[in-house]
């Protein structure tokens, strides 16, 4: 008679009793936690962005106020902020004394993703009128970040396919700092300046001008979880690198034109 199988192999040895390091497992849940805030905050923006279009098509900004409360209440939605100094944004809703019921509703949602929307930093919040409790208007980002990063970018050099940069994530904090910009075949366009010049050339007066707005949509893309994956690529060996090291940020190529449409 054959000697019965066992169906299961036998339990490992116990491995040898190590004290655990609690300080580091503190600092390593500390950091996915603060990972995990990042990701909620930009996720909550770009959903918060989308409810205000819902309801109105050309919304850019979000005014709103904390109240005594710790609330914080939205009071207005306006077009995008102008970028030269004699436009005005433009009210296309305010807050009045009473809401509707239609108005209570969206506002009520919008107001729920605000809050983890403003723990983000570095976001683009500036003072708003004279107002108490104080008021703050937030810029909403664009419907498609990538796409609009990449328009800004070929105004100037209509060639640029990707962007080499150093990244540093650590404590939910993004530091930045472009290094090239990437043609379709992977050399480099431009080298980005480290440093003003007091006689800028045209192209390092571009990049000072825009320098802000590259860094923070970066920023944006970095911190949101589907972006991340889809738009940055890891550049030579890792453990050559501190933290994030060299990401490659590929750029969408350009939308087709409907037919019909010249460019």
């Amino acid at each position: 008679m054959s000697a019965t199988k066992l169906l299961i192999t036998p339990p490992p040895t116990p491995a040898p009793y190590e004290r655990p390091n609690l300080q580091y497992h503190f600092a390593i849940s500390h950091e996915v936690a603060e990972e995990a805030q990042m990701a909620l905050a930009a996720t909550a923006l770009e959903l918060l962005a989308a409810m205000a279009r819902k309801h109105y098509p050309e919304a850019g900004s979000i005014e709103f106020e904390h109240n005594v409360t710790g609330t914080t209440r939205i009071c207005a939605l306006w077009t995008e902020i102008p970028t030269t100094p004699l436009a005005q944004p433009r009210a296309l809703w305010s807050r009045g004394e009473y809401l509707s019921i239609r108005d209570h509703l969206w506002t009520q949602d919008m107001e729920w993703l605000l809050a983890p929307a403003l723990n983000a930093s570095a976001l683009p919040v500036a003072p708003f009128g004279n107002h108490s409790p104080a008021r703050h208007l937030l810029r909403l980002p664009a419907p498609d970040v990538a796409a609009a990063l990449a328009a800004s970018l070929r105004r100037q050099h209509p060639r640029t396919a990707a962007l080499l940069i150093s990244l540093d994530s650590e404590g939910g904090e993004v530091d930045i700092a472009v290094e090239h910009l990437i043609d379709p075949h992977g050399a480099s366009l431009v080298a980005i300046p480290k440093e003003r010049d007091f006689t800028p050339s045209t192209q390092q007066a571009w990049w000072w001008r825009t320098r802000k707005e590259v860094e923070r949509e970066i920023r944006h893309l970095w911190r949101h979880p589907q972006h991340r994956a889809r738009l940055f690529r890891p550049q030579g060996h890792e453990s050559s690198f501190w933290n994030h090291g060299l990401q490659l940020l590929l750029l969408p190529a350009a939308p087709a034109l409907p037919a019909g449409q010249d460019a």
